[in-house]
Formats: structure tokens, C-alpha cells, sequence
């Protein structure tokens, strides 16, 4: 085990004499001078035996390993024609404006390109009616059902003791068996780059930012807090994080949640919810924006500072392909950084919108992150109660990340509500498209 033992005192004199420096020239613009010095005291708790030894577990594959399925060791002898695959997929909501849903759509058309599989999608399901919805695909003689919805995880357990003659695939679950495989997103480490790289770009003098959240969003406070703490290190007095709750599906909640966010002086926000929108707003807006979609520069051309998704194309033509040549082994994948299973796009090249050295300094804590060295969730931290979460020389793991029910404690009371209670939503007859 190799560590590298930092001294806070000398660190403190090295920022004092840089502080002294740039006050003396008439600059200080958001500590940019000394955040590789703060970013290497935070993250290098550098250990070669990573603090969490549950980030690789599973059958997590690089984006590179394309076929790892047919066995070609004897040149000699051609392998059997397979039979393309017939996949179904089930959506919780809508297809159009949701930008969870386009990720598993990206996925489903690579599906058909990669591997020429049949692919059947059933949209507007609820857990209610999600066995309804298997039944139909089974209709249609699928071979393989993806769940693509943290929602029905227990739901697609139950359905496939109901199907063994099925193999599911349930997103956000983790629980597996003869005919189950899951899928968990460590979206939480994309977050943490987003996070500094929004905070490093914030206007002088703003010491705050904002957050539009669905609070059904997987992992929703491990990411938010995850973004968090991420951000400050750019403050050494703190930030301010100002949360609007939203209903994703609700228009007139999102444009409310940016307005007031923008009206209490935030110049950067991040949308963690379940809709394009929010992205397209804050760009008519004029106001920097981190979303969750994976086209997030196409929807916010100007003002984007970056986005955070999750990616399974390459995970879902590996899995598939094995099921073909009938080598599956039940397991759960945990898709990290390190694998390409989550990712960050490209930050803003526009040095109008993101400083040049964001760039450097981003790709710095997205390069421990993807190690394993960077301590994202080290105590101490204290929720937005006050009450000390995480103790001094703890540091989470990344199931205990995923489990986190608390928020930060920079968001402090700024917390609101804006969602509509809906009494009943309607449930619409389940159809097949393909």
C-alpha cells in the first residue's frame, strides 16, 4: 500500500502567500490559483487499495470489450449462425421529452445495429400494470425483458419467478437469480466533476447556486450531495445551495423551479429530473446549466457547463450476445466511471462560458474519481439539520452512498416544495411498438 501524506500547515502558508500575491494584483476570481492545491488536500487520499472495493464488482466492462461472447479459439471450425434476439423493453412514463428514456432508447437502437435483435418497447407503464406489460412482450415471443426503471425493481423480481423461461434485466435493482441480472448507475461520480466545474464558473461575488430536483430520481440524494461536495471546493467561506423539488412531467413546475432559482440570484444550475425541458429553459434563460440527459450540449448550446448520464449500449450488446450463446451468469454490473458505464460530456469549450483552466482541473478529480482514490463522501459532514452524518476519518462506500436518505448541509432551509399533488394518474392501456 502506497500513501501520500499531505501537510495541511504547509498548504495553509503556500494559499496565505498565493491569497497575499493575487490580492496584490487586483485578482482573485473564485480562488482559481489555489484549487489544484485545495482539490489535491481533498482528493489525494491516494491508496493503490481503493476505499471502496465495491466499485468493480459484478461484470462491469470497459466501453472497448465489444465480443467476449463467442468462442473463436478454433480458427478451423466456423461458429453456428445465431438467432437474433427478440428484446422487449418496458418504460415507466413517456418516451418523448424524457431524457432517462432517450438514454435506453439510444441503447435499444445500438441493440439493433450491434447484434440485428428484434426489439418491442411497452411506454406509460406503472408498477400496477407492470406484469400486464411483461405478458404482452411475452405475447410477441421475447427472449429478453429490460426493465428500465429504478421503480420496478421488486416488480421485475416477482416476474421473473413468474417467466423462467425469460431473462430480465432490471435497472436499479440488485438482486439476481437464474434468469435476473441487474444494472446499478454510480451516477453520484459524475456529479462530483460537475459539481466543481459548475461552482468554478459561477459569477464573483456568487456564492450559491441552484438545484432542480425530482426526488424520485435514482439515488437522488447520493447524487445531489454527491454535486455538492464537489462544488465546494471552490468556496472556502461555503456555498449556499438553494433546491426546488419538482415533478419532472410537470412543465409549469420546471419553469417555475428556474425562475425562482434565477429571481434569488443563482447564475448556475443543475437539473437532476426526468425531462429535457428544465436543460432547454435554463438555456433560453441565459443562466449556466448541468443537466442529466446525455445531449446535453445539443439542448443547451450556449450555457451548458457539462452533463452526466449513464450509458448501457455497450453493456446491453454484451449481455445480450452472451444470452445468445447461452453463457449467462447470473451478476450484478455497478457502472462506474471507470468502465464507461456512467460519463460526464465534454465541458463547455467556450472560455466565454467555462475557464480554460476548468478543463485541466475537472479532468484532475474525474481521473481520481475513476481510480478510486478520490474520497468524495469523507467526514466530516453534517446533513442540512445540523446533525453530523458522516465523522471525521469515515469515508462512505459506494453502497452507502446509493442508501443516502439526507441532504447536505449547504442546502441548509433552502428547500422548497413546488410539486402538485395529483390524486389519481391515469393509467392508460399498455401498447406495443417497436
Amino acid at each position: 500500500m502506497i500513501r501520500i501524506i499531505v501537510t495541511v500547515k504547509v498548504f495553509r502558508e503556500e494559499i496565505s502567500m498565493i491569497f497575499k500575491t493575487a490580492e496584490a494584483k487586483g485578482y482573485i476570481k473564485k480562488l482559481t490559483s489555489i484549487l489544484l492545491a485545495v482539490a489535491l488536500i481533498m482528493l489525494v487520499t491516494i491508496s493503490f487499495t481503493a476505499c471502496d472495493d465495491e466499485e468493480n464488482n459484478g461484470t462491469t466492462t470497459d466501453e472497448g470489450s465489444e465480443d467476449n461472447g463467442t468462442d473463436l479459439s478454433n480458427e478451423d471450425e466456423q461458429p453456428a449462425e445465431l438467432t437474433p434476439q427478440r428484446v422487449g423493453f418496458i418504460y415507466s412514463g413517456q418516451i418523448e421529452g424524457s431524457s432517462h428514456n432517450k438514454m435506453w432508447e439510444d441503447a435499444r437502437a445500438n441493440l439493433e445495429m450491434q447484434l440485428d435483435a428484434d426489439t418491442f418497447y411497452v411506454e406509460n407503464v406503472f408498477i400496477s400494470n407492470f406484469a400486464e406489460a411483461v405478458d404482452l412482450l411475452v405475447t410477441y415471443g421475447v427472449d429478453v425483458i429490460i426493465s428500465t426503471s429504478h421503480f420496478f425493481a421488486n416488480a421485475v423480481e416477482i416476474e421473473s419467478v413468474n417467466h423462467r423461461n425469460i431473462v430480465f434485466i432490471s435497472f436499479g435493482g440488485e438482486t439476481v437469480s437464474p434468469n435476473l441480472i441487474a444494472f446499478v448507475s454510480h451516477l453520484y461520480q459524475p456529479a462530483h466533476v460537475a459539481g466543481f466545474a459548475a461552482a468554478h464558473n459561477t459569477a464573483v461575488g456568487v456564492d450559491s447556486m441552484g438545484i432542480i430536483l425530482d426526488s424520485r430520481m435514482h439515488n437522488a440524494h447520493g447524487v445531489v450531495n454527491s454535486f455538492i461536495q464537489g462544488a465546494k471546493f471552490n468556496f472556502l467561506a461555503g456555498v449556499t445551495i438553494h433546491v426546488r423539488l419538482v415533478n419532472s412531467r410537470s412543465v409549469e413546475e420546471v419553469r417555475q423551479a428556474v425562475d425562482q432559482l434565477i429571481a434569488e440570484g443563482n447564475d448556475t444550475i443543475f437539473a437532476y429530473i426526468d425531462t429535457e425541458y428544465a436543460i432547454t429553459y435554463a438555456e433560453q434563460r441565459g443562466v449556466n446549466v448541468v443537466g442529466f440527459a446525455n445531449n446535453v450540449p445539443q439542448l443547451a448550446p450556449n450555457n451548458h457547463i457539462a452533463g452526466l448520464y449513464f450509458n448501457v449500449n455497450s453493456y446491453l450488446v454484451e449481455q445480450v450476445r452472451i444470452i445468445q450463446n447461452e453463457t449467462f451468469v447470473p451478476s450484478v454490473t455497478r457502472g462506474a466511471l471507470s468502465t464507461g458505464h456512467v460519463r460526464l460530456s465534454a465541458i463547455n469549450a467556450d472560455p466565454m462560458v467555462v475557464e480554460p483552466e476548468t478543463h485541466d482541473l475537472a479532468g484532475l478529480i474525474h481521473e481520481r474519481v475513476s481510480e478510486g482514490t478520490a474520497a468524495i463522501f469523507a467526514g466530516e459532514i453534517m446533513d442540512n439539520h445540523g446533525e453530523v452524518q458522516v465523522p471525521n476519518g469515515v469515508t462512505l462506500t459506494s453502497r452507502e452512498i446509493l442508501d443516502l436518505n439526507w441532504f447536505e448541509h449547504s442546502i441548509g432551509g433552502n428547500i422548497h416544495n413546488l410539486t402538485v399533488p395529483i390524486a389519481n394518474l391515469p393509467i392508460v392501456p399498455l401498447i406495443i411498438a417497436r
